[in-house]
């Protein structure tokens, strides 16, 4: 009930209910050791992450390991758990995060630093590992920005540097062994050092000289640099088949299927492509096999092919078509976010334009061909228009561009060049079709670790706002469209990135100061951020802006990605004389220090068996009849009854499809799922009798689908029955007639007064109430929605009629019944006991 209380109240009570589909839940006892996987964001920035799953089921995959998930809480819900003095739970089972064994962090975004502090102070475990006892849980971390370690050093026992997938296994087991065996902390911390990939912060302390980072005082057996382990052979790594189904909206809901690990084409500002190096692929007929066991799974109706670079994917050419000929039928999309406009050729572009055309992205990233020289991105602007010219020929009506700005060598005429390259974009789409619209995001250049732009400074914060200023008075109203980045947020980013053991302390004092998800532009505090690191003895903008000399040792220097220093040195040398390098794909070596024994270039086959000659058939634009009409009822209970309405729709159209139910499409554009349900309840509500409408393409037996049914909806839900009905019949909101509620008095020793309340509003003969709807007043009687009410053990019961004009909301009845003001009626003592249909339509 307490947990009811706190929902009641936030925002989204859907990001904590956990008992998703796919959501692994063991019983503590049964398990040597337990994980907890935090994720320094909200559910549905964390649940749209592939890598975050995937360590997920790899570790519940071992049987005497459980691995459960942690989200920041938004702060309303933060605020709750300090009010009461709560800590701070697992989705699964609630578990503090003191409790666990050890506690995982994923490092994805530099402005997500304030969630990690967040996580650990909620969780009950000292934000400092310096601080943390024998009975708190080792806290390590890992992911893209564990590169640079030092900016987290103070927060984690050890950071782990590369792809985890066989490392976690090792991880785990390595500390499940020290516990065991009744291990302490150094002990267990000293046997975590002898796995490859992991970097001890206290084993590797920073020396510093006026101010300048010196060097790094190595604890005896700790080696001069950490070197970053990777999975050599994509095909054979672990993958899941078994995703987790948020039930809240995700920001990414669909299946994600990697089909390559790194980027051939060396952009100098990309940390993705010299991190991830080499490239290895997956073969197509895996990836044709891991979207079909996952769309099984999943019930998802979109499919996305991730990579750096997915048209440089060797079979991309061949695998499209032949997966269009399974997908398109099914009404299920396939996005590939990451395809570069010169690889849109003939077949791939008709293969996934058959079933859904969203936007089209192209990243020229400077709008000038000199720029693109620069950062090795070498495409001219002719490449560039003819692949807008031929998106806009094969349907797609959107195109859109991503820029940076303030990279090196940039000057006021490659910024111009920006809307001048846009403008050309449009009037080349223009001319295919007038509806062509063009959506440009422009964000501002930060320098990272480990690229040949590594040593460069941010430019001073006026020139970057200045050159972001002009862009807007170049948009063509309601054709051409920009967005840019905030540069004061991109400071913070730039700050941290190249960051040393000091930021931790700025960290630390922006989380002390407020500072929460500053990767969302409303709750960003420069403010915050700029007194945190002045208290930590630092200048935001300084650090930002710094420019590093070559002589001068970096705070990652301790971290070996197995690209050769004097190579990245050599690239940023060749970006200053605008002389591009090619990629690897051409036999050629060059020499960047990555390759050697297993780790390698692992390029998949172009062609698969049997591959597909003939375009991809278009999707059905009518559905076929004839058409067999259900209805189908349910319950909505327990943690279910904090889905909204939208949840429920998404819900049952993705269970329809993982059940292998035959659901007939809309027709149209962007066809959906045939399926309507009765008037909704609130968010809060408790229903037994809950109905929707389904139209299917064959007939199925009633008790079929309720079982199919069941097994592919999360925790909550209960299917009650299924009918078919006569294709004529009303509609399921016409067939309604009423329901009957039931509210838990919660006010003590009230029933006498609520007795008399209940006896004076039955008395009246109307009780009209001004309602808004869609932005305009209407009257209602709520008296006659009323048909009887009585209390019974303490509870209101009543029925309310469903009448065309308009019904009212059952807490506003429920407090019109008993005098109170409606907000002393919860959601949660509010349940939908039954639905009763009109004469006629028995159920």
């Amino acid at each position: 009930m307490l947990m009811d209380k706190l929902l009641a109240q936030v925002e989204r009570p859907s990001r904590y209910i956990g008992g998703e589909i796919g959501a692994r839940r063991k019983d503590p006892a049964s398990v040597e050791f337990r994980v907890a996987l935090a994720f320094p964001d909200v559910y549905e920035i964390g649940m749209s992450h592939l890598g975050y799953q995937l360590l997920y089921g790899i570790l519940n995959d071992l049987p005497w390991c459980a691995a459960e998930r942690v989200y920041s809480p938004w702060p309303d819900m933060e605020a709750l758990l300090r009010r009461e003095g709560l800590p701070l739970g697992s989705q699964e089972t609630g578990t503090p995060l003191a409790a666990f064994d050890l506690v995982g962090f994923t490092l994805q975004y530099e402005l997500s630093a304030t969630g990690i502090l967040q996580i650990l102070d909620l969780g009950g475990i000292p934000l400092r590992a310096a601080d943390r006892g024998e009975d708190a849980p080792l806290v390590i971390a890992g992911g893209p920005c564990a590169a640079n370690p030092e900016p987290w050093a103070l927060f984690f026992d050890a950071v782990f540097i590369g792809e985890g997938e066989d490392a976690i296994v090792e991880i785990a087991r390595t500390l499940r062994d020290a516990k065991l065996g009744g291990a302490d902390r150094r002990e267990k911390l000293a046997r975590l050092a002898a796995i490859p990939g992991m970097y001890l912060p206290q084993a590797r302390l920073p020396v510093f000289r006026d101010r300048r980072l010196e060097g790094f005082q190595l604890a005896p057996g700790q080696p001069a640099r950490v070197r970053r382990r990777l999975v050599t052979d994509l095909g054979a790594a672990p993958r899941p088949t078994a995703p987790i189904l948020p039930s809240a909206p995700a920001v990414h809901d669909r299946l994600a299927i990697e089909v390559m690990r790194g980027c051939l084409r060396g952009c100098r500002f990309c940390f993705a492509g010299f991190f991830y190096r080499p490239v290895r692929e997956r073969e197509g007929e895996q990836v044709i096999d891991l979207v079909r066991a996952g769309l099984a799974e999943s019930g998802h109706d979109e499919v996305s092919l991730l990579s750096l670079s997915t048209g440089d994917w060797s079979p991309v050419q061949s695998v499209l078509p032949r997966l269009m000929r399974e997908l398109a039928p099914a009404r299920v999309a396939l996005s590939l976010p990451s395809l570069r406009a010169e690889s849109l050729r003939g077949e791939l572009a008709a293969a996934i334009r058959q079933v859904r055309r969203t936007g089209f992205t192209i990243a020229p990233e400077a709008a000038t061909e000199r720029m693109r020289r620069v950062i090795n991105k070498p495409i001219g602007d002719e490449p560039i228009l003819e692949a807008v010219r031929h998106v806009f020929t094969m349907g797609w009506e959107l195109i859109k561009l991503y820029f940076m700005i303030g990279l090196p060598t940039e000057t006021e005429a490659d910024v111009a060049a920006i809307g001048d390259l846009v403008q050309r974009v449009w009037r080349t789409g223009n001319q295919v079709d007038r509806r062509a619209r063009v959506n440009v995001t422009v964000s501002t250049f930060v320098p990272k670790p480990h690229t040949p732009f590594e040593r460069f400074g941010m430019l001073p914060p006026a020139d970057l706002v200045g050159r972001l200023k002009r862009f807007p008075s170049k948009a063509q109203r309601g054709a051409i469209t920009f967005h840019t980045n905030p540069v004061l947020a991109s400071l913070v980013e730039g700050a941290i990135t190249r960051g040393d053991r000091r930021t931790g302390e700025a960290i630390e004092a922006a989380y002390r100061g407020g500072a929460r998800f500053d990767g969302w532009r409303e709750h960003f505090k420069y403010g915050v951020w700029e007194a945190a690191f002045l208290q930590a003895g630092l200048d935001l903008v300084a650090e930002a802006t710094k420019t590093y000399a070559d002589d001068e040792i970096l705070p990652w220097d301790g971290v070996d990605i197995g690209i050769d220093p004097a190579y990245l040195r050599a690239e940023r040398d060749r970006a200053l004389r605008g002389e591009t390098t090619a990629d690897c794909r051409d036999g050629i070596c060059k020499e960047c220090g990555n390759c050697a024994a297993e780790i390698r270039t692992r390029l998949a086959a172009a062609e698969i068996a049997a591959p597909a000659s003939e375009p991809a058939p278009p999707a059905t634009t009518t559905t076929p009849p004839p058409l067999f009409r259900y209805w189908i009822c349910f319950a909505k209970a327990g943690t279910a009854k904090w889905l909204g309405h939208l949840d429920l729709v998404r819900l049952f159209g993705r269970a329809m499809r993982r059940a292998g139910l035959p659901v007939a499409y809309s027709l149209g554009y962007h066809p959906m799922p045939r399926l309507s349900f009765g008037p909704p309840l609130a968010i809060g509500i408790a229903g037994d009798e809950e109905w929707l409408e389904a139209w299917l393409t064959e007939t199925t037996g009633p008790a079929e689908i309720q079982s199919r049914l069941q097994s592919s909806l999360p925790e909550g839900f209960r299917l009650i029955a299924a009918k078919q009905m006569p294709n004529e019949a009303p509609s399921l909101f016409e067939a309604i007639a009423g329901w009957e509620y039931e509210i838990e008095l919660t006010e003590p020793a009230g029933e006498t007064a609520a007795a008399a309340a209940i006896e004076r509003f039955l008395a009246l003969s109307e009780y009209p109430v001004t309602v808004v709807k869609k932005g305009r007043d209407r009257v209602l009687d709520a008296r006659q929605l009323v048909r009887w009410a009585r209390l019974e053990n303490g509870r209101l019961r009543f029925f309310a009629l469903n009448p065309p004009s308009g019904m009212l909301k059952p807490t506003h009845l429920g407090a019109l019944l008993l005098g109170l003001p409606e907000e002393r009626i919860p959601a949660y003592h509010v349940f939908r006991r039954r639905t009763v249909m009109a004469a006629g339509e028995k159920t």
